[in-house]
């Protein structure tokens, strides 16, 4: 009996990693209720870095990102990875009747994954009145990412080996051995996804469209109107991935907030931002689960009903003039993202319902920053250019079922 053909093709249904372009990301502003001068316009050129290795899972402990990979290989999740039900019935009896139970482990899939990003954003700012200032971001997403996998046997393993062998099924136990030192390549080839490669590319994210309106402006005091509009220019992962990192989610995004700004003294400021997002529905392309602790699937379907979940933000910071021109930043930002939902038409609902799982998402994170800016100076005709530069940096305190590593940004500014 072919039975390694079973144990294969079975065990590792659980084992895929994926990014998702909604996934709640660090902060690289601070919240301004402040709005361009009408007939002004300003370029800002932002380039942020960060590197993935540890992720906060959806009970809030850090763990490696490559923990989405690592699983134990058990009977049970072998016996109930194979559809056929003859095939299932057959490899329940040849492994019971083996002696193996269901809890038996017959080894440990590990793995190991990094991501590496740079986004580089140019912006265009325009102040089309003294009130309303509209800007344009189209980030170009720069990534590397890499995976590697393997497959930790036990002596479990190697007596279902060497039984194979006894009953003279010698070219059965040595292509159980080659292919359970693949697990996961082999599992991906069977399910027709495209091999596990480092990957290196350049792609336009999500253009946004922003907008800011200034409702109200005392001596100490400015509130404004916030608003935005995300589309859909960047690319999701192919379902013939197992693993990528997109550049957008494939759908639009619109935005409203408020922004208050308060200055303290003459060098202190206090600022603080509130809104929401909404993630319009749409439809996408996607494998559906087989099983509810993995997304590796051979099931194909198109056009499925997705609502990714909608975004809550609150921003709070503080800016503090050192001396002229040179400004000290810092602040805390909380987000939370709502959990996605997806319906189709080819497979049983709890299968869509598995997609779902480990969706919600929230961050806390802190950010400082140094700036410095010409254009007082420029004011009084002592610099030759109207110009800022910032530097941030962000980190993740606590969340959930996100990205835990902190990020780096630097941003460039022309106003003309």
């Amino acid at each position: 009996m072919k039975v390694y053909r079973f144990v294969i093709t079975a065990a590792f249904v659980f084992t895929s990693f994926y990014l998702r372009a909604g996934d709640l990301k660090p902060p690289v502003d601070f919240p301004s209720a402040k709005t361009l001068p009408k007939g002004v316009r300003n370029f800002r050129f932002k380039e942020a870095w960060v590197q993935g290795t540890q992720m906060y899972d959806n009970s809030g402990s850090k763990v490696s990102l490559g923990n989405k990979i690592d699983s134990a290989i058990t009977v049970e999740k072998i016996i109930d990875g194979e559809s056929d039900p003859d095939k299932q019935s057959q490899l329940a009896g040849y492994l019971h009747g083996s002696g193996y139970e269901d809890s038996d482990e017959l080894g440990q899939v590990s793995g190991e994954v990094n991501v590496a990003a740079n986004v580089y954003a140019p912006i265009l700012a325009y102040g089309f009145t003294n009130r309303l200032t509209v800007a344009l971001a189209v980030p170009i997403i720069q990534s590397k990412t890499s995976v590697d996998t393997g497959y930790i046997s036990n002596e479990a393993i190697y007596t279902l080996k060497q039984k194979l062998e006894r009953q003279g099924n010698g070219q059965d136990s040595e292509e159980l051995v080659r292919n359970m030192n693949r697990p996961v390549d082999k599992k991906i080839e069977d399910y027709g996804y495209n091999p596990l490669v480092d990957e290196s590319k350049t792609e336009m994210g999500d253009i946004k469209l922003v907008s800011k309106y200034k409702l109200k402006e005392q001596d100490v005091y400015t509130l404004s109107l916030l608003g935005e509009m995300t589309l859909p220019t960047g690319k999701e992962v192919s379902i013939d991935k197992a693993f990528g990192v997109p550049s957008g989610d494939g759908q639009t995004d619109v935005g409203l907030g408020l922004a208050f700004d308060y200055d303290l003294t003459d060098k202190l400021n206090f600022s603080k931002s509130v809104g929401f997002i909404v993630q319009l529905p749409d439809k996408t392309d996607k494998r559906i689960p087989r099983r509810a602790d993995t997304a590796l699937s051979p099931d194909k379907e198109e056009n499925i009903d997705r609502n990714l979940g909608d975004l809550l933000y609150a921003n709070l910071a503080t800016t503090y003039n050192i001396f002229y021109g040179f400004y000290a930043k810092g602040g805390y930002s909380f987000q939370y993202k709502g959990r996605d939902s997806y319906a189709g038409n080819k497979y049983q609902d709890y299968r869509y319902n598995w997609m779902e799982v480990n969706t919600e998402q929230n961050m806390h994170s802190l950010i400082g920053g140094l700036s410095f800016s010409s254009v007082q100076l420029y004011q009084q005709k002592r610099a030759i250019l109207p110009l800022e530069a910032n530097v941030t940096y962000s980190t993740v305190l606590t969340g959930k079922n996100v990205v835990s590593d902190s990020l780096i940004a630097f941003e460039a500014v022309l106003y003309f």
